[in-house]
């Protein structure tokens, strides 16, 4: 039940970021955005951490109380996980289970996400309109 809910959880948050409808800021830490949602009070972050033996980052997506507190971390290890459970009880491959079913790539949603966050949080589309407009 929790990795359904931790599905859904990461298929909202890349959607509402890829529409513009989550505003996404920076924090004290670099390389970390974040959404603060009021009503639950609720926090999301997403980061994005270089490994020390890989070219390619990994990135987590926490869940904090109003405290601080992190209730959920989510990792791409964390979706794989889900994805081979997933992919055994169906009888699937991963891939089938991204193409046929409409789930996200476990590797790739995270790094999606992390993305759009910073290019919302940073405010990349409005300055390169205005830098766009500078040199017509």
């Amino acid at each position: 039940m929790i990795d359904e809910k931790i599905l859904t959880l990461v298929v909202n948050i890349r959607d509402r970021t890829n529409s513009g409808t989550l505003h996404w800021e920076t924090t004290v830490k670099e390389g970390t955005f974040q959404v603060v949602f009021s009503f639950s009070e609720t926090v999301v972050q997403i980061s994005e951490m270089k490994r020390p033996v890989s070219p390619s980052p990994i990135h987590s997506l926490r869940i904090l109380n109003e405290e601080g507190v992190v209730l959920e971390e989510i990792t791409e290890l964390t979706l794989n996980k889900i994805f081979d459970q997933r992919a055994k009880q169906l009888q699937a491959t991963k891939k089938e289970l991204v193409e046929s079913f409409g789930l996200p790539d476990p590797d790739q949603v995270l790094d999606d996400i992390y993305t759009s966050a910073r290019r919302n949080a940073l405010g990349v589309d409005g300055k390169l309109d205005r830098l766009l407009n500078e040199l017509k």
